[in-house]
């Protein structure tokens, strides 16, 4: 197509696009895991006292869950997810699951752990650290603990690349979707040039600098698992401020560095040798070759036994299957 007749076409034809694309559905909300391993908007039934909610990071379409789901499942820990529109403003996510939370409170939810992967971290803290959400709320449950899978919480140089994250994201989902509308195409690509997360996301944010000025709550135990890629002495992590001007330091685990992804306000921080995705996710690729020339599978990824052994333990009978 001459350049012209694209341009023509592309005036004409892509706003309608993205505006019929705001109607197609989405996935945003609370999901549950159920006995098969499937995620379902269907709670169970009876809805337990305590359970674990995973919050994920900037523009993943969900499958950084498919290993720490099933494992948290067959620890006997009901599970749900928050998926939320990761590329508006974190404080607008951060209403969203402050609702949310109210909403299982009011069903009957006492208690949760919380584990929180990249952005996913800063949104969960900025909710259990807001003046409307203080220690003790009887209106949300209570968060014993809330672990962060490599979170930024001091930016990363990387967020302004998240256009090319947040078409990836749409890609994905567009290949999963039934109707494979290409709405969502475009979608993606005029959402990934106006996301309000990726600035929030910029070290030194006005969003960071105001997340990072608030007390933390002394109710709510916070973990920090950190991933690096390059090698290191697990015993003498690249934690020192002599270290942070090292290439393993920062690079981290390739989107966040190592010194961002520690807070102050975590009273145990752990280190893992991994990538931002691999610390709770097998490389896809690398599973996908080894099935398919009759090798081992992948080793479980680092994080995945951090977590179990740092949750609240379980003590209660599994939830039955979701409800019709």
């Amino acid at each position: 197509m001459p350049p012209l007749a694209l341009s023509a076409w592309r005036d004409t034809h892509v706003p309608h696009l993205i505006r019929r694309a705001a109607l197609l559905p989405t996935t945003h909300g609370l999901r549950w895991l159920t006995p098969e391993h499937h995620w379902s908007e269907h709670a169970p039934t009876p809805l337990p006292a305590h359970a674990v909610l995973l919050i994920h990071g900037l523009d993943e379409p969900g499958g950084n869950w498919d290993q720490l789901a099933p494992a948290l499942a067959d620890a006997n820990h009901p599970t749900l997810r928050f998926d939320y529109p990761n590329d508006q403003a974190a404080a607008i996510s951060a209403e969203e699951l402050l609702a949310q939370l109210q909403h299982l409170r009011a069903q009957g939810v006492t208690s949760l752990d919380i584990v929180a992967h990249s952005m996913g971290g800063l949104i969960a803290r900025d909710v259990l650290s807001r003046v409307s959400a203080p220690p003790g709320d009887p209106t949300i449950p209570a968060v014993p603990v809330l672990i962060t899978l490599g979170t930024p919480h001091a930016g990363s140089p990387w967020a302004a690349l998240q256009p090319v994250a947040e078409v990836r994201e749409h890609v994905q989902r567009w290949i999963e979707s039934e109707d494979q509308d290409p709405a969502r195409l475009f979608a993606a690509w005029e959402k990934g040039l106006r996301g309000q997360a990726r600035e929030d996301l910029r070290p030194d944010s006005p969003y960071l600098t105001e997340l990072n000025n608030r007390p933390w709550p002394g109710t709510t135990r916070l973990i920090a698992i950190v991933a690096v890629i390059g090698a290191y002495d697990p015993d003498n992590p690249p934690t020192a401020p002599q270290d942070q001007t090292t290439l393993t330091a920062k690079l981290g685990d390739g989107v966040v560095p190592v010194d961002s992804a520690q807070t102050p306000f975590a009273s145990e921080t752990l280190f893992v040798r991994a990538n931002h995705r691999s610390l709770i996710r097998a490389v896809e690729l690398d599973a996908w070759a080894r099935t398919q020339l009759g090798l081992t599978p992948p080793p479980e990824p680092p994080a995945i036994p951090l977590i179990l052994d740092r949750l609240t333990p379980t003590s209660f009978p599994p939830p039955m299957g979701p409800t019709s």
